[in-house]
């Protein structure tokens, strides 16, 4: 009778351990992979910063200053990381955990045209899946994780209040050049009207034109915003 109740009391032990070596590994996990998507969500901003810096060093080239051609997008630059030495404009040479491809472009709306000659100069990066230098520690990390935690990281950085400029770049999914999901604020209009519909229309016509237009084809996520330069005071 008591070696049952000391097995009863071993068993109930053992299961208790296992309970709760199972809950603190799952947390360790969650951990890990919380890590992990905001290692990658930090290089796709430090990705984009790089190349923003970029365009502002070279807005007089990049950028048109007067169109006769509204409503369609006009020339497109393809810029690539290597061959166009992005890495001059950061203190180190960045590892890209994403096969990004970015595009710049000009555009100017034909609704402002009227007032406004000059377009707006815009960068589009969109990536699909990890590069080669970085899979293998990457492989379990989900891109939704990712973006989410991408999401979260710009709604900090954008809105603390301490500058008197700042752009909000648009984060999304697409296929065939429609959003499938968006992962950034998308700030309401001045009726308080959502504008995911007027940037559906935008990327969409965005995406068709710089496919047909050029060789530069959108992956499965998009990160875009306008990039103007502030004139000195």
């Amino acid at each position: 009778m008591q070696s049952l109740i000391v097995w009863a009391l071993m068993l109930t032990t053992i299961i208790f351990m296992t309970e709760e070596f199972s809950r603190h590994d799952s947390a360790n996990l969650a951990t890990y992979h919380a890590f992990k998507a905001s290692a990658v969500a930090a290089n796709i901003m430090q990705y984009n910063d790089l190349m923003v810096q970029y365009m502002l060093a070279n807005y007089d080239v990049l950028h048109l200053t007067l169109t006769s051609n509204s409503g369609n997008v006009e020339q497109i630059n393809w810029l690539d990381y290597e061959q166009d030495n992005i890495s001059n404009y950061s203190q180190k040479n960045l590892l890209r955990f994403l096969n990004y491809e970015a595009v710049v472009f000009n555009y100017i709306n034909p609704l402002i045209y009227e007032s406004q000659n000059a377009p707006i100069l815009y960068l589009a990066s969109s990536w699909d899946t990890y590069t080669p230098e970085v899979v293998k520690g990457y492989s379990t990390t989900q891109m939704l994780e990712v973006m989410g935690q991408l999401g979260q990281d710009m709604s900090k950085r954008l809105y603390q209040g301490n500058s008197t400029y700042w752009t909000v770049p648009w984060v999304f999914s697409q296929s065939k050049c429609n959003i499938i999901e968006m992962f950034s604020q998308l700030p309401a209009d001045a009726n308080g009207i959502s504008t995911l519909n007027k940037l559906q229309s935008m990327f969409n016509l965005f995406c068709t034109q710089i496919e047909s237009k050029s060789d530069y084809r959108f992956l499965t996520y998009v990160y875009m915003q306008p990039v103007v330069k502030v004139s000195d005071i």
